[in-house]
């Protein structure tokens, strides 16, 4: 997987996250015909927004255990991570430039970020340490300025499809869905906890076996729609 920076493309700019497989021989070599450029003549996977993004520097990509795959847009500070199905599952700006961190919702330049690695919590390099997560990094945070649905299409049905609470909760909450779904829920480094089948009208989801912190329900429709709610375990 290579980030693909994207400078004097033919038809301009844009960034993009491309996937490549060389064929190899026995011998461990990559062949190639005279007169003829390396194989393969295409990629196997790419992901390029339908709003073009440009990073002419820096940046970088990493597939995840998850199967998702994490995005840094370095010149823009930015980073996103997308599943399987290239829908973006979150968003976040490096809030912090020359002078420091900036105020949540306020704007921020010259913040570029080389690229973001994102490790797993059994990662060797973390046993024996706290993974408690911390304060917000940007000043004056207002968690009410955070969206309960992020980054996913809204299943294009009534605008009370999906109903939940309480939020926060403390350890079940009772969801309405208009249609039957699949749900899987992931702590915030995107491991799955769970995953169960939600039924018409109201049902009840336990969080009683899970830690304190912020959780994800990813509700998958029959019609291929997807929506992801967000909700906080006390």
């Amino acid at each position: 997987m290579v980030f693909n920076n994207g400078a004097n493309r033919p038809g301009g700019n844009y960034s993009s996250v491309e996937i490549i497989e060389p064929p190899i021989d026995s011998t461990g070599s990559y062949p190639i015909a005279d007169s003829l450029a390396f194989l393969p003549v295409s990629q196997s996977w790419s992901y390029a927004p339908t709003v073009s993004i440009f990073s002419a520097n820096i940046s970088g990509s990493q597939r995840l255990s998850n199967g998702n795959t994490l995005i840094t847009y370095g010149v823009s500070g930015r980073f996103i991570e997308i599943d399987s199905l290239k829908n973006k599952v979150w968003e976040y700006k490096n809030p912090v430039n020359g002078n420091g961190p900036a105020s949540q919702g306020s704007g921020i330049f010259i913040n570029s970020v080389f690229r973001a690695i994102h490790y797993d919590s059994d990662y060797s390099g973390l046993q024996n340490h706290p993974l408690t997560p911390g304060l917000p990094i940007e000043l004056n945070p207002s968690a009410s300025t955070c969206s309960t649905s992020i980054g996913i299409e809204d299943v294009s049905m009534s605008a009370n499809e999906i109903k939940f609470a309480p939020n926060p909760n403390i350890g079940i909450i009772t969801v309405h869905l208009n249609e039957p779904a699949i749900v899987s829920i992931t702590n915030v480094i995107g491991q799955e906890i769970k995953q169960l089948e939600v039924l018409l009208g109201s049902n009840t989801i336990e969080f009683e076996n899970m830690k304190s912190g912020i959780y994800f329900l990813k509700f998958q429709f029959k019609n291929g729609k997807q929506k992801i709610v967000k909700t906080i375990k006390n």
